[in-house]
């Protein structure tokens, strides 16, 4: 508490003369109380930052299960508009949105594998040749 307590007991007049505090100080230890805390609670939860989404990027928007375009960033932080294939414009967060992985035009040439590293052969028979 900040006061002393009025009791009976003899004591002496400097202990009950009021002090300052140190303002710095007492700042300094609440932020590294916040930081402390902030840390512990990230780990618990595995909460991580995600990476930013770039302007022109293709997303999918979760809570409508529509994709969409970023057109540009918002003022506030992890926040983008996005516009959906009807050219509606919406403002998301970060984690509403799923960026889309870029679309393969060609083939892929390299075989594809097992965890094992052996290589994974399609069979002739069913491939039909047109």
């Amino acid at each position: 508490m900040g006061r002393r307590l009025n009791t009976v007991i003899p004591v002496l007049p400097k202990t009950l003369q009021p002090r300052a505090v140190d303002q710095d100080a007492v700042r300094k230890k609440e932020t590294a109380a916040k930081q402390k805390q902030s840390t512990s609670f990230n780990q618990r939860h595995r909460a991580k930052e995600q990476p930013r989404i770039e302007i022109g990027t293709e997303v999918f928007i979760r809570d409508r299960n529509k994709y969409g375009l970023v057109t540009q960033h918002s003022h506030n932080p992890r926040s983008v508009f996005v516009e959906e294939d009807g050219g509606t414009i919406l403002c998301r967060n970060r984690s509403a949105l799923v960026p889309t992985p870029p679309q393969q035009t060609e083939a892929s040439t390299v075989p594809t594998t097992t965890r094992s590293g052996r290589i994974v052969k399609p069979v002739q028979r069913l491939i039909q040749n047109c």
